[in-house]
């Protein structure tokens, strides 16, 4: 470190990033195999901070002479007023839990398990299983001392089952990762079993009639719901470009009273954790919001200073090639007092909403539309047809004004890798079911 100092004299700040990344995959496709593949790269990348300018260099090699003045020069050439918060000085190595390393078992086994997982069943037309390992060594270094190796170990598998009758084909998708190793791969043919009895129940569900209805949702779309229209507004560089609804909205009530949301990259194992940030501060868990009042941003060092915000932890990047930027972990909402049954008793004539197939939001108005995977209408406090085609719509600031209660339990969110200026990185968020007392629900 002593050579990058001497080569960044002068600079306000800088840090250096190493990642060495190896990837395994393999998936089966109707008990065929379809692929397996090894990968592995690695990266180093230095950025600087000096005057009123950052600058950012990257390459494949360990040529830190060489990153250093390109990074250096780029900075000086740039004149935008900016600046980093400070943070402790942290020396340590560490490294995620696993009772089964990865790389303790063979490309062989790991194709052996897609392939017998991915036999079809019974009325299922396509039934596709993978399976994914991402071994992450990372090195941290910085201006401030700060020098951190975090070695981690993310494991995902997944299932897509599609069932068709006549002319008609449905499918579903199920998949869970952790931050450990090859010992959660003792789940997969449960989550297979998942998706090919909701693909194969789906062909006798019916599309609901739109309109306003009180809404329940589980666990998986509270987590897509929290993670898009709450948590992307409550990105710190979000509200320094002018592109959230929460804007001016700090220690204000806008929320209901039942509604208390974190983002916290700490939880044990979850697929979005992680020990520390890009930019060498530790995970934390955040209170975003606190019974219905927004209480904070998620910050990156740069917004921190810039907004005079806390550090949070939520600096991520893809990789080395990438600056890091603000990112949410594990998002969700803490669990409240009510039992799922005396919430659905509570309904009348309503909908419950169940799972995730994707959707679209606007931070800048809070606008936003979700596809459930299914759902079931509800009627007199009791669960009735099973519904296809179903969706959520409205302003998520109207919403979380409407959610009355809340499940005092976690159920299994949904990992994904969340997409975010070129860059994606894995979230998660185990929640709770919702009550909505009025939301726009879409069918067809």
């Amino acid at each position: 470190m002593e050579k990058i100092r001497r080569l960044l004299d002068g600079a306000r700040y800088w840090e250096l990033r190493e990642e060495d990344i190896v990837t395994t995959q393999t998936s089966a496709w109707n008990g065929t195999i379809k692929d397996v593949a090894s990968a592995a790269k690695q990266g180093t990348s230095i950025r600087v901070l000096y005057g009123n300018g950052w600058g950012f260099a990257h390459s494949t090699e360990k040529d830190y002479e060489h990153l250093a003045k390109r990074a250096l020069a780029l900075a000086k050439a740039m004149n935008n007023p900016c600046g980093v918060l400070g943070a402790p000085i942290i020396k340590k190595d560490v490294t995620s839990r696993y009772a089964i390393h990865p790389e303790d078992i063979s490309l062989e086994e790991k194709r052996d398990l897609v392939l017998k997982a991915s036999k079809q069943p019974d009325a299922v037309k396509n039934l596709r299983v993978l399976y994914k390992d991402n071994q992450v060594k990372k090195f941290y270094a910085n201006s401030e001392g700060t020098e951190i190796r975090q070695n981690l170990y993310y494991t995902y598998y997944g299932a897509e089952a599609t069932a068709g009758k006549g002319d008609r084909m449905e499918s579903a998708y199920k998949a869970f990762g952790a931050l450990r190793g090859y010992e959660i791969t003792k789940g997969l043919q449960e989550k297979v079993d998942e998706a090919c009895t909701v693909a194969r129940n789906l062909l006798t569900a019916s599309i609901p009639k739109g309109g306003q209805y009180p809404v329940i949702t589980d666990g998986a779309l509270t987590s897509v719901f929290i993670h898009e229209a709450l948590g992307h507004a409550a990105e710190a560089d979000n509200l320094l470009s002018d592109s959230t609804c929460l804007k001016g909205q700090e220690g204000k009530l806008v929320g209901s009273e039942p509604v208390t949301v974190y983002d916290d990259g700490t939880v044990e194992d979850s697929w979005g954790s992680f020990f520390f940030d890009d930019e060498g501060v530790a995970a934390h868990k955040t209170r975003i919001m606190d019974k219905g009042v927004f209480r904070s941003y998620l910050h990156s060092r740069e917004t921190a200073a810039r907004a005079s915000g806390p550090l949070t932890g939520n600096a991520r990047a893809q990789g080395t090639e990438f600056i890091p930027i603000v990112r949410m972990s594990n998002t969700y909402v803490e669990p409240g007092t009510a039992d799922f049954d005396d919430m659905v008793d509570t309904v009348r004539n309503g909908v419950y909403l169940r799972g995730s197939k994707g959707g679209q939001v606007n931070p800048i108005t809070g606008d936003f539309q979700f596809s459930a995977q299914d759902g079931f209408m509800i009627k007199n406090g009791e669960l009735a047809g099973y519904l296809r085609a179903v969706s959520l719509a409205g302003n998520v600031l109207h919403i979380i004004k409407n959610i009355e209660l809340v499940q005092d339990k976690f159920e299994d969110g949904f990992p994904g890798h969340c997409g975010k200026n070129g860059q994606s990185v894995p979230v998660h968020g185990d929640n709770p079911s919702l009550f909505i007392s009025k939301a726009v629900v879409g069918g067809g």
